[in-house]
């Protein structure tokens, strides 16, 4: 990308460099200067396709729209509909805003919940988060974002920015509504973290991405520090196909290991851990994507997860999008199946899809 950047100075109306030079930084996630140098070599080239596709996809993926999606997750014996409401705005062309609204009808079946009761539980449970975000030309981002459920406000401030070696984020959360437990979702469940990631594209061929954080659970802004915990996650991606169709290898890691021993007792006398367990689960997959015509194409992920602390099994997922009405409209179906690990009360699986407007 810098020497790219280097002959384009020397070279600034040179359409064909002019490309190559929005397609690296892209590549590398500084989207936003792209779409600029792309408008540049179009306008020097409006024929060239090449330029126009990639616009286009840059569109798709960055553009201002609301989305409504529904998702269906059955954990174990437990049932959750979810539906979520979300929407993002360009306020200039660094400043964005942007907000989210979920509600969640549950089902659970033989639950513990905070206060030691084990049985069936039904309820609706919401949650949301407001941010907004300053993103410069570099890809340099600062977000501020206010969250809410049921019963707790949090916030959340982030900041990402691009170096030699990558992009990096580091980020800090205080009580964010978390659903990632069925318990959780019964009892409006939050979580403080602070942590830091990275992305690392070493050549086309390799991409990693890794995230280290510190955790906290709480039940409510009066019940904190139920569990704490520190989380490593992974995914290390070898390109074998770039196209017709795209295929990769994926080696993934999703490790949280708990700290605390916040032990509780029943009202029947019985000693328990609230919340979660740890565990560590390395997944081994291959991932196929074809574009089958302009506006249609798909996703299918299947390979094998071993947890190191529990059980192990196959995963699978796939996803079919398309674009409709001159690409204002897209549509999305998905499902997944994931086996039973050491922090999860059965085999999970998921099915939904969503409905995006861009304007």
């Amino acid at each position: 990308v810098q020497d790219l950047n280097k002959a384009l100075q020397e070279n600034p109306e040179d359409p064909t460099l002019i490309a190559y030079t929005a397609n690296a930084d892209n590549y590398v996630g500084k989207w936003k200067r792209a779409l600029r140098l792309l408008e540049r070599a179009q306008h020097l080239m409006p024929e060239n396709e090449d330029i126009a596709l990639l616009r286009r996809d840059i569109w798709l993926e960055r553009s201002q729209h609301a989305k409504l999606d529904y998702e269906w997750l059955k954990i174990g014996d437990s049932d959750q509909n979810i539906w979520s409401l979300s929407g993002l705005v360009y306020a200039t062309d660094d400043l964005e805003i942007g907000a989210v609204l979920q509600r969640n009808d549950i089902d659970a079946e033989q639950v513990r919940r905070a206060d030691g009761r084990i049985g069936n539980f039904e309820d609706t449970k919401e949650r949301g988060e407001i941010f907004v975000a300053h993103e410069n030309e570099e890809g340099s981002r600062i977000q501020g974002s206010l969250f809410a459920n049921n019963e707790t406000l949090g916030v959340g401030a982030y900041y990402s920015w691009f170096h030699d070696y990558g992009m990096s984020k580091i980020y800090g959360e205080l009580f964010r509504p978390n659903w990632d437990f069925v318990e959780g979702v019964l009892d409006d469940l939050t979580r403080d973290r602070i942590g830091y990631s990275h992305f690392y594209r070493y050549d086309p061929l390799w991409t990693l991405l890794g995230d280290v954080a510190l955790n906290r659970y709480n039940y409510g802004s009066d019940d904190t520090n139920i569990a704490s915990s520190v989380s490593f996650t992974g995914s290390l991606t070898r390109m074998l196909r770039e196209s017709a169709p795209y295929l990769a290898l994926n080696y993934g890691l999703d490790a949280e290991y708990r700290v605390s021993e916040d032990a509780r007792v029943d009202a029947l006398g019985e000693r328990y851990n609230p919340l979660l367990d740890s565990r560590e689960v390395h997944t081994l997959s291959g991932i196929i994507a074809e574009r089958f015509t302009e506006n249609t194409e798909g996703i299918l992920q299947a390979g094998y997860s071993f947890d190191r602390l529990g059980g192990d099994g196959p995963v699978v997922s796939g996803e079919l999008n398309q674009q409709l009405l001159n690409d204002r409209l897209e549509l999305q179906l998905r499902a997944s199946y994931g086996a039973r690990t050491s922090d999860s009360e059965g085999d999970t699986a998921r099915a939904g899809g969503y409905l995006k407007w861009r304007f």
